[in-house]
């Protein structure tokens, strides 16, 4: 089996362009692609979270003061909707202002001079979890990872920031709870738990499920009541 592409599955696209006519063209151009467009606007302050909601989304935003698309803006989104995909329309070919997007948590760009071929080409890396850039770019970014690790002098083992849902999740995963045993507790999509799972695996820097909870235990990030549930069993079984 081959890649997953954005023209064979139910990712959800929404558009924010600044002009309305350009908005209707690109929303046609994408939906005779088979992209399906489930929202549009003019700005991002027009965006509602319940348009967004919790499942994966990706959000093509026309870079600009006119859209809200500023940098700025983008890093406080994606603090609210960690698993929000963001694409960056129209930028110039500029190191500087890409680079600012990119540490925004924009996960692919697209320049003034690429055409709507290159757009699905972006759309179908990011959804591959892929960052499609220009070399330069790349070592760019390499470069200024490499400066934040120096920087960090050996400090990069701090404990993980996880979300609040995440460690809700972490907590019923913890219980013994299944991804669709979660889903049902907490009135959410089995892909939804999915999603925040395969996030705190990644924060916590482990591969299963059993680590993730163990890990949370040394890092305090459990609550008690489980460890206490685990030491009660373990001295019931000692009688």
């Amino acid at each position: 089996m081959g890649q997953k592409t954005a023209l064979d599955n139910n990712l959800r696209v929404i558009l924010v362009i600044g002009r309305q006519y350009l908005l209707d063209a690109l929303s046609k151009q994408l939906g005779d692609s088979s992209i399906l467009v489930t929202g549009s606007a003019t700005s991002m302050s027009r965006l509602r979270h319940e348009d967004i909601g919790e499942s994966s989304v990706m959000l093509l935003v026309e870079a600009g003061p006119s859209t809200g698309g500023l940098p700025s803006n983008i890093r406080r989104l994606r603090s609210v909707c960690p698993n929000v995909k963001v694409l960056i329309l129209g930028l110039e070919d500029c190191e500087r202002k890409i680079l600012q997007y990119v540490q925004s948590g924009a996960c692919g760009y697209l320049l003034k001079k690429e055409s709507f071929d290159d757009l699905v080409g972006v759309i179908e890396a990011a959804y591959n979890n892929e960052f499609k850039c220009a070399p330069n770019i790349a070592s760019r970014v390499m470069a200024r990872i490499q400066e934040l690790v120096k920087s960090c002098d050996g400090t990069m083992d701090t404990d993980p920031e996880l979300t609040p849902r995440e460690l809700e999740i972490l907590e019923l995963i913890a219980e013994g709870l299944s991804n669709k045993e979660i889903a049902q507790r907490l009135d959410i999509s089995p892909s939804t738990v999915k999603n925040h799972v395969h996030n705190l695996l990644a924060k916590l820097k482990v591969g299963r499920r059993g680590k993730a909870v163990w890990c949370g235990y040394e890092k305090g990030l459990l609550r008690s009541r489980f460890l206490g549930q685990l030491k009660s069993g373990l001295a019931s079984g000692s009688e």
